[in-house]
């Protein structure tokens, strides 16, 4: 519960709503800076990235590129076996850029099928949790005030979760926090 405190006030801090002049991160920054902190947290992975050229910068600030970027990320460590496989693709689809995360972990629900969030972590750390079972749905509700989208799915067919960003590539008119 405590890093999920300190997420939203480190974006509560470094985040000006309506500032639309810092609308732009980098995709290939933040994930790389999210990917270096998470392995040292986690132990070593087998991490395969491809951003695509036209995906490497997006429409939002970077704390919200950063929160979301790491919250699933996180997520996707967390389940996975230590020196388990967890993949980074970018890729531009109309006037958005998709992020998708793939981890090799269990699926998200015994029997398949799409879900909202994953509840507890597979490799049994009851501290991170509460966390994880409230940092997807956070990072959901942010993504979609910067008219981004975040899906949860059963990944591959050798198992594992698909975690799948949409983000904005240009500055869209975005929705007011209620």
């Amino acid at each position: 519960m405590h890093n999920i405190a300190h997420v939203v006030l480190q974006l509560y801090e470094t985040l000006e709503w309506g500032d639309t002049s810092r609308l732009e991160a980098s995709v290939p920054e933040v994930v790389r800076g999210a990917l270096d902190s998470l392995t040292e947290r986690y132990g070593d992975f087998d991490v395969w990235q491809e951003i695509e050229p036209e995906a490497r910068l997006v429409a939002v600030p970077e704390a919200v590129l950063r929160l979301v970027m790491y919250t699933v990320l996180r997520n996707a460590f967390s389940a996975s076996t230590r020196g388990g496989r967890v993949q980074v693709i970018g890729k531009r689809e109309g006037d958005d850029v998709v992020i998708t995360v793939n981890d090799h972990g269990p699926d998200i629900t015994p029997g398949g099928g799409a879900a909202t969030r994953r509840v507890a972590p597979a490799r049994g750390r009851v501290d991170n949790r509460a966390d994880l079972a409230l940092g997807l749905p956070f990072a959901r509700e942010v993504l979609e005030v910067f008219d981004g989208a975040l899906k949860v799915e059963d990944g591959t067919e050798n198992g594992g979760t698909a975690f799948t960003t949409r983000w904005p590539v240009s500055a869209r008119p975005r929705r007011t926090l209620t």
